[in-house]
């Protein structure tokens, strides 16, 4: 999509009715990542774009229209505040997100925020093989904490529920699902793996079994760069 929405920008007015069309028959979670990568590309590539605006003949104009892509349903999503930063949270006895209301299987959470940088720290998310998001301050979904058993998981640069969250509970995702490798690796604080000590190291300090066990969650960079 991303690669779409670029040459979207390039080819200008002539080139871009057919996307549109595809675009507008994408279910509401197509549609909802699409979304989330127009605000990447806004926010972490808006130098590029800048610097590249005379080529852009139809900027405003896809602008727009993707401001009428956003239906009544996502809007209220968008407006209602799902989340809150907790300090009590039981996994790491620390910071966390905690939901503010029942959150349905397969809805969108929320979007990072932040920029591209060259090493990954506590507060990024890798999004590609050499590709790290800062994420922003102002954006909670900085705290989600990691979990062996997550009810969340990363898709481009959204956060979806896996399954029902409840109201109160701690949204979580899987580290080693998005992260190649962590360094130094961090110690599951989840009881049954603390017992165990279970250690996170990103996807490369897994093995193979474990590898299959979250492919169905692991993100889509790894997935093209170790399955593809």
């Amino acid at each position: 999509l991303a690669e779409d929405c670029y040459k979207t920008y390039k080819t200008g007015s002539q080139g871009w009715g057919p996307f549109k069309t595809y675009v507008e028959k994408l279910n509401k979670n197509d549609l909802d990542q699409f979304l989330g990568t127009i605000k990447y590309i806004n926010s972490v590539h808006r130098p590029w774009l800048d610097r590249n605006r005379q080529n852009f003949n139809a900027t405003q104009d896809f602008i727009d229209w993707l401001n009428k892509l956003e239906t009544p349903q996502s809007e209220e999503v968008q407006n209602t505040q799902l989340y809150e930063r907790h300090s009590g949270s039981p996994i790491i006895e620390g910071e966390g997100l905690l939901a503010l209301r029942k959150i349905n299987a397969s809805e969108r959470i929320g979007t990072f925020e932040g920029i591209l940088v060259a090493n990954p720290h506590n507060h990024t998310i890798q999004i590609g093989p050499n590709e790290h998001l800062e994420v922003s301050g102002a954006c909670l979904l900085r705290y989600l904490n990691h979990s062996c058993t997550p009810n969340a998981v990363v898709r481009g640069i959204s956060v979806y529920a896996l399954r029902d969250i409840n109201l109160n509970e701690e949204i979580t995702i899987n580290y080693n699902a998005t992260e190649f490798t962590i360094n130094p690796p961090m110690t599951c604080m989840e009881p049954t793996c603390q017992s165990h000590n279970v250690m996170i190291g990103g996807w490369s300090s897994l093995s193979d079994e474990q590898k299959l066990q979250i492919k169905n969650i692991a993100h889509s960079w790894i997935i093209k760069q170790h399955y593809n």
